[in-house]
């Protein structure tokens, strides 16, 4: 133990004897932080020495006294003040923290173990002694002795379920996980309180989080309980991932719950639910919620939210019935309506519903001129054609006067062998489409006038399979029809394969195309932008940066006055930033 005579020798001064001067703590530190700011670190320390004579229980004296005589290297200095803080005011947690903070720079075991009796010993029915003297033991010698310090302070004081949290942290330490997760539970109060600090410490759990937190959901569910505490566990059998319990405790919770707090419950847990992927539970919380809403806009809101839940758990049949709610609550004819059954049909178009054409029809009828009308008789067109029901997409394309529909209706003539009609119908609706599906458009008219018998009929498979997003079929298609040519069209269709399988998510077999465009016709027109597709496709990875350089070096150099060339420029800076710039 450090010797008291570094403290000026005083009279004894009571807690209540301080008050003679309410001004001279406040004066003495502004003179030490003067000091202290201006280097004069030992006219600091004199002054501190003074305040803790004359206020032996100043907070702020004690602490800037540390400061200063830490900075001087003598902190150990700074003890017999913190004892005679503690034997003036027993119940302080400053002084014998500092106690434990300097002991533990020292390494004085003996020294801190010493002060943390003296302080347990004095704790009375408080019990911050025991959790503070545990806290530093776990830094110090480690979360067994940590933990029979807790167990000792449950102990004395006749409190089982006291310092629960830190008595769980300490058996989390020591890989006794079961145990951990209980004494977790005993932490959340009848109030439901301190559960976000479970939550946090039940996410860090990184093996078999499901199953340890089962018994925490156990024990928040047995009687006696709490609404607050089955919301509780709720919220934790979300964060732990085991969903069905969560929607158990969670319905359970609703019992008699107030309309205010069952709402907050309910919009929180669906909230927590989605940010889970938990989306059955989210599903049943917003329908929870849409059985007491307040107004239509409400239950349409709901409904919207149902809809994406629905959705996500793979249950088109509700989605549909949620989106269906929100239309038939609208008036007829009005924008949102349109919008609302315009989701209907790209729901049922994108996951199979029964009855979308009737539904399109419908939504034909009472807006014949909304902007979607053309993308879902495309679309719905193309899904029935490559389902097989060719006859059913022509039909339900008659009359279609949109450039979608046309362009899907060109694919049918098409599939049917009908090459004159096709190609009439493609150049119709070349002036309503985008540029880069005209551009598509004009190199396939551009093959189909360069074709004809049997190669012709092979191609035109190959572009119906690719339409339908058969690409492996199309490509194989395609191999025939390429290997049946003469050489100067031979660029065209690699050209198109190339595109095909770029498109249909196979870039190794457009990448193959393009080689074969650059290594067996490099004076074909398609030269140019095979060799930049190709550099962008080596360029994509470290092993072909050099390859990707030295095509794109060459096409600059062979073509300068080329169009592609501020591209391929472009492209070249890029790539020599490395791939992923």
């Amino acid at each position: 133990m450090y010797v008291l005579f570094l403290v000026p020798l005083l009279r004894p001064v009571g807690v209540h004897a301080q008050e003679a001067d309410p001004r001279l703590e406040t004066r003495l530190l502004r003179t030490a932080a003067v000091d202290e700011s201006s280097g004069d670190l030992p006219g600091a320390e004199q002054t501190l020495r003074r305040l803790m004579g004359e206020r032996p229980t100043s907070t702020r004296g004690i602490a800037a006294l540390e400061r200063v005589l830490r900075a001087q290297g003598r902190v150990h200095e700074v003890l017999p003040f913190a004892e005679r803080f503690a034997d003036l005011d027993p119940n302080a947690s400053v002084p014998r923290l500092l106690e434990f903070r300097v002991y533990t720079e020292l390494d004085d075991e003996k020294g801190l173990e010493d002060a943390a009796e003296d302080w347990m010993d004095g704790a009375g029915p408080f019990p911050e002694p025991y959790r503070e003297v545990a806290r530093a033991y776990g830094r110090v010698f480690g979360p067994e002795r940590a933990l029979s310090i807790l167990e000792r302070g449950r102990s004395e004081l006749g409190r089982s379920s006291l310092f629960a949290m830190e008595a769980g942290d300490f058996l989390r330490d020591l890989g006794r996980m079961e145990e951990a997760v209980l004494e977790w539970a005993a932490v959340i109060g009848n109030d439901g309180s301190q559960v976000s600090g479970v939550m946090r410490r039940v996410r860090e759990i990184e093996e078999d989080r499901e199953t340890l937190v089962l018994p925490l959901l156990e024990q928040l569910r047995q009687p006696p309980t709490s609404g607050a505490r089955l919301r509780a566990g709720a919220q934790i059998a979300l964060e732990a991932g085991v969903f069905g319990e969560a929607k158990t405790l969670a319905e359970a919770a609703l019992d008699g719950l107030p309309d205010r707090t069952r709402r907050g419950f309910l919009t929180a847990l669906a909230r927590q639910a989605q940010e889970v992927s938990a989306m059955e539970v989210a599903l049943w919380a917003y329908e929870t919620l849409r059985e007491d809403a307040a107004d239509g806009a409400e239950t349409r809101a709901l409904d919207q939210r149902i809809t994406d839940a629905a959705l996500a758990t793979g249950d088109t049949v509700r989605a549909l019935e949620a989106q269906q709610s929100i239309a038939d609550d609208l008036p007829k004819g009005s924008i949102e309506r349109q919008r609302a059954l315009a989701e209907i049909i790209r729901i049922g178009i994108e996951r199979g519903g029964v009855g979308t054409r009737g539904l399109l029809e419908a939504f034909r009828e009472e807006f014949p001129d909304a902007p979607q009308v053309d993308e879902f008789l495309m679309t719905l067109a193309a899904r029935l054609d490559a389902g097989g029901d060719r006859e059913a997409a022509q039909s339900l394309l008659e009359g279609a006067a949109g450039p979608k529909s046309a362009i899907e209706r060109a694919y049918l003539y098409l599939a049917a062998g009908e090459v004159v009609q096709a190609r009439e119908t493609f150049q119709g609706a070349l002036s309503g489409v985008s540029a880069e599906v005209a551009t598509e458009v004009i190199s396939l008219l551009d093959v189909l006038d360069r074709l004809e018998g049997e190669t012709l009929t092979v191609f035109m498979r190959s572009a119906v399979l690719a339409h339908q997003r058969r690409t492996e079929e199309a490509l194989s298609e395609l191999d025939v029809a390429i290997e049946s040519v003469a050489q100067d069209t031979r660029p065209l269709l690699l050209a198109m394969g190339a595109r095909i399988a770029a498109e249909g998510g196979v870039p190794e077999r457009a990448a193959a195309f393009r080689e074969r465009i650059i290594r067996d016709h490099p004076y074909s027109s398609e030269v140019p932008e095979a060799t930049l597709e190709l550099a962008r496709f080596k360029g994509a990875t470290p092993e072909g940066v050099d390859e990707a350089i030295r095509l794109l070096e060459d096409l600059i150099l062979d073509q300068p006055n080329g169009a592609i060339v501020p591209t391929a420029r472009r492209e070249l800076q890029r790539i020599r930033g490395g791939p992923d710039s």
